[in-house]
């Protein structure tokens, strides 16, 4: 009882944790470009955590913002520095910074680029007629306004008759757009006309939910109907011939040549086969995609066409390949918390092209700039440009670092921070004050601790240090048992220690004897619609002999009460199978288990029963008194085939089913004889030692020609004892 009392007491005057303190981090933050709608509310997002809690700062344009300031036209919201436009204006665009600040450091966030949605609309102008010779080329351009972001650029279809109603243009190899939004027909046809409809460019900002568009082009063919004028292939428009591709990011390369008939356009490359997996190209073949370009696409790209004589016209673009600034592996420096006398190493290093250039920063100020007294100091170095190291670290030397990297493409941000630590160790995770395992099982008992420097923890069972063997101390501080045996059972003590104080705790183990299965179940072999009997016993450790369970599981997956037919007797712990069939075969596995522990054993059912029927009966080479029939084989159901019988039955008889053949077990076709001028149909049954399938489904009829006898009636003779009568009597040969 005193022991028990002991550790009831001391759940009460156990410590409670103290978190140490630690430099802000912002952990939520918005893109490097926001958007927003005048007078639809917008935010520029900053969440950062801490100990103490950061205060927040902002800049715009590289000023100090106060949120505060603007009224209820910007709000900052509690607990965060997310900041909310309620009617954003244009006099908000600008590049804002949020700044986390406790008495630890500063953390900043990427520039945000806050703009201003914009969609200016087309010029006015009166709707245009261009006329064209029917087969020649027409360009109808598309020069779009400003928009921010970026408009989508379509062609359309409008009806000036019908309250200007709009329809979709689908392009072709024929009709198609440029990268820069003009459209081309490539050979005029009578068609295009569209019975006097305009052909109208619009630009959609997504973003700002509306859409502008240019005035309209009617195409109006030139010449009489069925005189096309027949062209060579042409270049109407090509990407330029050197174009930049990012690293990661997608690409459109295309080339448009005019002629009547429409020129096909193909494609080649020096780097490859085309279309691959991330390459597509457009209907009519002028448009390429090269999705998430990597260096295996940089390269030269030919697009060409071939005129009916032969000759062949192309445009060659040579695709150069760039990227943004991206970390390399492992590069991305990540937080550390040391303690007070080690030391910390922070590594930055991006890759890109052009290589990215690297501008270190403490605390939000470029470290040429910095008067934190660690950037002062002997102890800071700084041996290349992607390290920065600081040793025989101090309690002071708590920071914030940042690291950019940056190249004309843009930039990847890090922000991290160094928190040196001086502090006694806590549990994180303690001993579980009893634990019950089985014998030969494997455990781990938990003790996880924290503290600066980092604790050493030392286990010991009653009062006796635990060494090496099946005892393993893991890193996180947790000691792990293997194959436990009954004197592991004990009082096991954690004690974890480190140069600014030491913490203990304790748990019992407690051990019982494992589960062992005494009766297993037999393998069986049942034929079918018999029953089939597995026995099962099993014992455990005295003390959970109340929790002790026998359950049985078929093929894995647990039987359970919806399986009528199987049924469990509670007193032996036996299961049985009334009745089986065939797909009752399988593995059964009776499972004992206390809770602690598992044991399990496993035993084969084999169901014997008749064959299932042949399938897929069919019918081949129906010609000349000759057919083949072909099928497939049925389940055999645990007894081998032995053979099948083939029966037919005809229009004569169709009732009746008669003896064709038989064919070998491993046969699965075979040609019969047959009489003129009759319709078959087949069915076969498959014997083994268990019996005779059921008839499987008829084939499909078969009806012979009909012919003349082949040979004369035979052994013909006259017979009669009657005056004036004669009897005549023959045989009629078979066919």
């Amino acid at each position: 009882m005193k022991v028990w009392f002991v550790a009831i007491f001391t759940q009460f005057i156990l410590p409670i944790r103290t978190i140490p303190n630690r430099p802000p981090s912002i952990y939520v933050q918005s893109p490097f470009d926001v958007f927003y709608k005048e007078g639809e509310t917008a935010e520029i997002q900053c969440v950062a955590n801490g100990v103490p809690e950061p205060i927040y700062r902002w800049t715009k344009d590289k000023v100090e913002f106060n949120p505060s300031g603007h009224g209820n036209d910007v709000v900052q919201l509690p607990d965060s520095g997310t900041i909310i436009f309620n009617r954003p204006a244009s006099d908000n665009e600008g590049i804002y910074q949020c700044i986390a600040i406790n008495e630890h450091g500063t953390s900043i966030t990427v520039n945000v680029n806050f703009r201003q949605a914009l969609l200016k609309s087309f010029g006015f102008g009166p709707d245009q007629s261009i006329p064209v010779k029917r087969g020649h080329s027409v360009k109808l351009p598309c020069t779009p306004e400003t928009s921010i972001p970026k408009a989508e650029l379509r062609w359309v279809l409008r009806d000036t008759k019908s309250n200007g109603r709009i329809e979709a243009i689908n392009f072709n190899n024929r009709i198609t757009m440029d990268l820069e939004g003009n459209l081309y027909i490539t050979a005029v046809r009578q068609e295009d006309y569209q019975d006097g409809r305009t052909y109208v460019c619009t630009a959609t900002n997504y973003f700002m939910r509306k859409s502008t568009h240019a005035h309209g082009f009617v195409v109006q063919p030139i010449g009489s109907t069925g005189t096309d004028d027949q062209l060579p292939p042409h270049y109407l428009w090509a990407t330029p011939s050197e174009v930049f591709g990012l690293l990661g990011e997608s690409i459109r390369i295309k080339c448009i040549y005019g002629g009547n008939p429409t020129p096909e356009v193909n494609w080649e490359s020096d780097t490859g086969r085309i279309p691959d997996n991330r390459r597509t190209m457009s209907q009519g073949g002028q448009e390429l995609l090269i999705s998430e370009v990597t260096e295996k696409d940089r390269g030269q790209y030919i697009c060409y066409t071939t005129s009916p004589s032969g000759q062949r016209m192309q445009r060659n673009i040579n695709l150069i390949i760039k990227s943004k600034p991206y970390w390399a592996p492992g590069g991305e420096p990540q937080d550390k918390e040391a303690s007070v006398g080690s030391s910390a190493t922070f590594f930055c290093k991006a890759l890109g092209d052009p290589q990215p250039e690297l501008e270190w920063y403490i605390n939000g100020i470029r470290l040429r700039d910095s008067k934190h007294h660690s950037v002062k100091s002997v102890r800071f170095l700084k041996p290349d440009d992607h390290n920065i190291t600081i040793i025989n670290l101090e309690k002071s030397d708590v920071m914030v670092l940042q690291c950019n990297a940056s190249n004309i493409y843009g930039y990847v941000f890090a922000d991290f921070y160094l928190n040196v630590l001086k502090e006694k160790p806590q549990f994180i995770k303690r001993p579980v004050k009893e634990l019950k395992v089985a014998e030969t099982t494997n455990v781990y008992l938990t003790c996880q601790t924290s503290g600066k420097p980092d604790p050493i923890v030392t286990w010991y069972k009653e009062t006796q240090q635990i060494t090496g063997g099946r005892y393993q101390t893991q890193t996180n501080g947790d000691l792990f048992i293997s194959k436990i045996v009954l004197s592991d059972a004990g009082n096991f003590t954690c004690v974890a220690e480190n140069e600014e104080g030491s913490a203990t705790d304790w748990g019992i183990l407690i051990v019982r004897r494992k589960t062992i299965i005494e009766q297993k179940p037999g393998d069986l072999e049942n034929m079918a619609d018999t029953d089939a009997k597995f026995t099962c016993s099993g014992t455990t450790d005295f003390e959970e002999v109340a929790n002790l369970r026998v359950y049985w599981l078929k093929d894995g997956k647990e039987i359970t009460t919806n399986d009528q037919r199987m049924t469990t007797n509670v007193q032996d712990n036996s299961l049985t199978i009334s009745g089986t069939i065939s797909r009752d075969s399988g593995l059964y596995t009776c499972v004992v288990t206390n809770g602690l522990d598992t044991e399990t054993s496993s035993a084969i059912l084999t169901v014997k029963d008749k064959p299932e029927p042949p399938v897929d009966i069919e019918v081949k080479d129906c010609i000349n008194k000759k057919v083949t029939l072909k099928w497939t084989k049925g389940a055999f159901n645990n007894a081998p085939i032995q053979y099948f019988t083939i029966q037919y039955n005809t229009s004569i008889e169709p009732d009746n089913w008669a003896f064709a053949s038989t064919a070998n077990q491993s046969d699965n076709s075979m040609i019969l004889s047959l009489k003129p001028g009759v319709s078959y149909s087949w069915r076969l049954l498959a014997t083994n030692k268990i019996g005779i399938s059921d008839p499987s489904k008829h084939s499909g009829v078969c009806t012979t020609d009909t012919a003349k006898p082949y040979k004369n009636p035979e052994n013909v003779r006259g017979l009669g004892d009657k005056p004036n009568y004669l009897v005549v009597e023959w045989v009629v040969s078979s066919v």
